[in-house]
Formats: C-alpha cells, sequence, structure tokens
C-alpha cells in the first residue's frame, strides 16, 4: 500500500513539474470608436436636425487611400458613427471622415495587440482626433465632434 500511495505521490509531482502554468486562453476585443456630431453653437445633433444625412458619410484611411468600414446607428434621436474595425491587428490607421464636401475630423490610431499574462487584448498606444474640437465622454466611451 505505501508503494502505490508513494507511487502515486511520484506521479502527481512529476504531472506537476512538466506543467509550470497552465491557463486558459482569453481574448478582450477592441473598443469600438463612437462619434457623435453637434452643432458647437446649439448642442444639437447633426444628423438629428437634418444638416446631414448618414448616406453622406464618407471614411477613408489616408494611409492606403481605401474606404473604411462604419455602422451608423440611429436610435432615438441619438445619431452615432459607429467604427469596429480598429485594434484587431497591430496597426496605424489616420481616417478621414467627410460628409459631403465637408471634411469633419481626422482620426489618428496606433492599435497595439498584446499578449500577457495567457490573455490576448489590444493597447491604443496613440489616438488623437484633428480637425474639430471634440470631448470624449469616459462613461459612455462616446467622441462628441463639434462641428
Amino acid at each position: 500500500m505505501k508503494k502505490l500511495i508513494g507511487l502515486l505521490f511520484f506521479t502527481l509531482v512529476f504531472i506537476n513539474q512538466g506543467c509550470n502554468k497552465i491557463c486558459g486562453e482569453c481574448f478582450t476585443p477592441p473598443a469600438p470608436f463612437l462619434f457623435e456630431l453637434i452643432d458647437k453653437t446649439t448642442g444639437e445633433n447633426l444628423f438629428t436636425n437634418g444638416t446631414y444625412e448618414a448616406s453622406q458619410i464618407e471614411l477613408k484611411n489616408m494611409i492606403n487611400n481605401r474606404s473604411f468600414e462604419y455602422t451608423f446607428i440611429a436610435e432615438n434621436n441619438h445619431n452615432v458613427i459607429e467604427i469596429t474595425s480598429i485594434g484587431w491587428r497591430t496597426e496605424t490607421v489616420k481616417i478621414l471622415l467627410s460628409i459631403g464636401n465637408d471634411d469633419i475630423f481626422c482620426l489618428l490610431v496606433d492599435a497595439e495587440v498584446l499578449s500577457e499574462d495567457c490573455c490576448t487584448f489590444t493597447r491604443f498606444t496613440e489616438i488623437s482626433i484633428e480637425i474639430s474640437e471634440f470631448e470624449l465622454n469616459p462613461e459612455t466611451g462616446i467622441y462628441t465632434i463639434k462641428v
């Protein structure tokens, strides 16, 4: 019986030594970028008040001169532009948002995908907005662009 217990103990110690660290993989997707365009004088949403139409929106990555994907969310007179494709890989993007002939803002993002403690996540090392004034609401994550 002592030999059986000793063998079992030895086996458990040996198996534990062979696996220094057992962890489950985890992945945290990058946060989306959300933008609300408002009139800087009145504070009104420029899509809600009819100044702009969603069909006029154009996003272009200025680094490779290609169109950039976005979603227009129109709910309860709260119209928001959502970009979800930034940060899934290490990259730098410079996106110009235009409506008609008007350049509204330019978004520059440096994203780095990292792995630490068995988890993969995105760190945005730089986020800047040019052309228009803006505010970030830390609670909602919405950038309010003042036009």
